[in-house]
């Protein structure tokens, strides 16, 4: 009896097997089928760079690099800028019945075009939508015995979305601060007291002539009175990062100490000398030999680097150039007071001629020095006088030893940019008298003037502009890596047990995360540490790379001491060995190619690298100081530090073709035509919407933005 019901229910058991097998066997399709997806939704994120500048290639470029990993015969595309069009990743057993779909609405179907050409982009194009959505129908897996009367079509579909980076590890050991003020305010403090006597609240307002984000006195701010005792004024710059209307009033020790790390005020290396001077002289005084005075003192530059130094000579960029000064004395005579004339006067180091502000006493003219990073240059101008009469009326000669000699200290105050100056690249004033008629030298006016009760003074300050992406024929932005003071190079410490030189070859190995993030979900950003509390050379950088738990660090350490050389090094291993072209558009056709399915994104061009952008106070210290983490940039590098033996650079490897060597300096132009110094420590290229590997950071809950900002992003897996 059991033998018979084993031979009836044998076919039973052996028929259920089979369906088993087989609906396994649709399982297996179904989960490799899964793996295509989830790779070709992967292998397009890195292509979103581009949606920016040339959407319409970005979104080709994304498909072509979708479709090489979907392993879809019918679709090919290519897997890198140099690779013919292919596919790979394809399915078992019957590799050709696989249908891709790309931001399709639907699936694939027996009878639809295999192109795609009625389904893609039916949710919207991928730079559109911030997703690329991959769809794909395995047509009729078949069957391995063939007994089920049909054959199913396993589908499946994966997407990724373009999100903000919040945490990240491959960065480049550098920063790159931003400033975006909610005030800018100019005080005005008299600089022998060190009473702040007036401010000026400035405004935003953009200048076309100018390369920075401009800041210039509110209507109604601008008189300013000079009074006696109000001879040397400077002025200090404040920048309040959160607060629009941060206090004015007080000692400028009250002020400038307002809100810790939110309100900096930027002035030279005395407590109340100021980025500007002004120089107010007295014009009611009669000068003579024993007692001469001086009047306007006016700077002229000479050999200062245009379009660096725009303010040049009172507040100067760059430096390594110099300033012609022009001095108006008075010793009580007409006309020369020199020998051969009616007295013996001299300047030190100053020659005079006729003519001048003045017809009727000349001008004085010498020349100072504005060295590179020098600050207030030699604490202020001084004039050192001599002077007597002759011995025997107006043809005499001068005695040996003239009896009246005397210093007109600090009659003018060029600065030249460094660590103290902070972010300020621009200061000019600009007056005018009470009526209205423009002062000649605002710099340099007469306090006391019976007929002119008031100066009308305007500010403009120049700070350099919130980081953005621009358009791709503008000339490349130039970061600026050297320390001003040398102590701080601009330079993170980001891995433990690694060299700086070795964290620019191939990136900080240690993952960090963003310090102004959104911590109550309300939407909006907010510093979670910008003190950076509880971090210190203690423990950063991490001893591990994945960082401290259970969350990395969102502070990073500062490297101490000159690092140029390192950095050239650095760039010369990552970038020199070989030399990897300049691939950087300039027409729409190269834009086209750059950014499309021949061109190379993240991953296949060392030249495309995530920077950690931090608050402007960095870096204004001198020592291994932990700051705080803003967010990460994608840069592409177009040229760097110049050097013959450490980092000579890349030359243009086609003759003129669409691959380039570097580009020239922004301000001093090509390589070799300049002196080697005044580069150190630059790298100058263009910001981008970069797009890193999923497995080089985590995601924040924010979507891309495709536009001016430079924020990196990283594709998540979403379904």
């Amino acid at each position: 009896m059991a033998f018979v019901l084993f031979a009836v229910l044998l076919p039973l058991i052996l028929l259920m097997g089979v369906i088993t097998v087989d609906i396994g066997n649709w399982w297996v399709h179904k989960r490799h089928l899964q793996t295509q997806v989830d790779a070709a939704a992967f292998a397009g994120g890195p292509e979103f760079v581009g949606c920016f500048y040339d959407p319409a290639n970005a979104n080709l470029a994304i498909a072509s690099r979708a479709l090489a990993y979907a392993g879809d015969t019918q679709r090919l595309g290519k897997q890198n800028a140099a690779a013919a069009p292919s596919t790979t990743n394809y399915q078992v057993q019957t590799p050709d019945d696989v249908r891709a779909v790309l931001n399709a609405n639907a699936y694939w179907k027996t009878g639809d075009p295999t192109n795609g050409s009625t389904l893609d982009n039916t949710l919207g194009t991928p730079c559109n939508q911030k997703f690329l959505d991959v769809k794909a129908t395995d047509d009729e897996a078949p069957l391995l015995w063939g007994l089920i009367p049909f054959s199913a079509s396993p589908k499946t579909s994966a997407r990724i979305e373009i999100r903000d980076l919040a945490s990240a590890r491959g960065l480049l050991p550098w920063a790159v601060p931003e400033i975006e003020p909610r005030a800018v305010i100019a005080l005005f403090v008299n600089e022998d007291t060190g009473a702040v006597f007036d401010y000026q609240e400035l405004i935003a307002q953009d200048d076309g002539s100018l390369p920075w984000s401009e800041w210039i006195t509110s209507v109604g701010q601008e008189q300013i009175f000079l009074s006696d005792g109000r001879d040397n004024t400077g002025v200090v710059i404040l920048v309040s990062k959160e607060d629009p209307t941060p206090t004015s009033t007080g000692t400028l020790a009250a002020i400038c100490s307002q809100d810790p790390g939110f309100v900096r005020c930027y002035g030279g290396s005395s407590a109340t000398s100021g980025l500007s001077f002004i120089h107010g002289y007295n014009g009611t005084y009669s000068g003579s030999i024993s007692s001469p005075q001086v009047r306007q003192v006016e700077l002229f530059p000479a050999g200062c680097a245009v379009p660096a130094d725009y303010s040049a000579p009172y507040f100067t960029l760059d430096g390594n150039c110099s300033a012609v000064v022009q001095a108006v004395i008075d010793f009580g005579v007409t006309g020369d007071p020199r020998p051969l004339a009616k007295a013996c006067a001299s300047v030190s180091g100053y020659t005079w001629s006729a003519g001048g502000p003045d017809p009727t006493l000349g001008v004085w003219t010498g020349s100072v020095s504005l060295p590179q990073n020098g600050g207030r240059v030699g604490g202020g101008v001084n004039l050192s006088w001599s002077a007597g009469r002759r011995e025997q009326g107006n043809s005499g000669n001068c005695h040996n030893s003239q009896p009246n000699s005397g210093t007109f200290q600090k009659v003018a105050a060029p600065y030249v940019a460094n660590s103290a100056s902070g972010p300020v690249q621009y200061l000019k004033l600009f007056a005018t008298y009470a009526d209205g008629i423009t002062v000649a030298d605002p710099n340099s006016v007469e306090r006391n003037d019976p007929g002119n009760p008031h100066y009308n003074y305007r500010v403009k300050v120049g700070l350099p502009k919130p980081l953005q992406i621009g358009n791709y024929t503008d000339p490349p932005l130039l970061l600026r890596m050297a320390s001003p003071s040398g102590s701080q190079n601009r330079a993170w410490d980001c891995d433990s047990g690694r060299t700086f030189r070795e964290e620019i070859e191939t990136g900080c190995n240690t993952r960090y995360m963003e310090n102004y993030r959104d911590l109550d979900g309300d939407g909006d950003k907010e510093w979670n540490n910008f003190p950076c509390t509880g971090w210190g050379t203690g423990n950063l950088p991490p001893p591990t790379f994945d960082g401290p738990s259970p969350y990395p660090s969102d502070c990073v350490l500062t490297e101490t001491g000159d690092k140029t050389g390192q950095l050239r090094e650095g760039l010369h291993d990552r970038l020199e060995t070989p030399c990897y072209p300049n691939r950087w558009p300039d027409t729409p056709a190269e834009l086209a190619a750059f950014g499309g399915p021949n061109g190379n994104a993240y991953g296949s061009d060392p030249r495309y690298v995530t920077l950690i952008i931090t608050d402007d106070t960095a870096f204004t210290g001198s020592g291994n100081d932990p700051l705080p983490i803003k967010y990460f940039a994608g840069f592409y590098v177009t040229g760097w530090d110049y050097h013959q033996i450490q980092s000579p650079g890349c030359d243009d490897p086609d003759g003129g073709g669409p691959l380039k060597g570097n580009d020239p300096h922004p301000i001093y132009g090509a390589r070799g035509t300049y002196n080697e110094s005044l580069d150190n420590g630059d790298v100058w290229g263009y910001f981008v919407d970069l797009v890193v590997f999923s497995s080089d950071g985590e995601p924040s809950d924010d979507l891309c933005t495709f536009g001016t900002d430079p924020a990196a992003c990283i594709p998540v897996l979403v379904e």
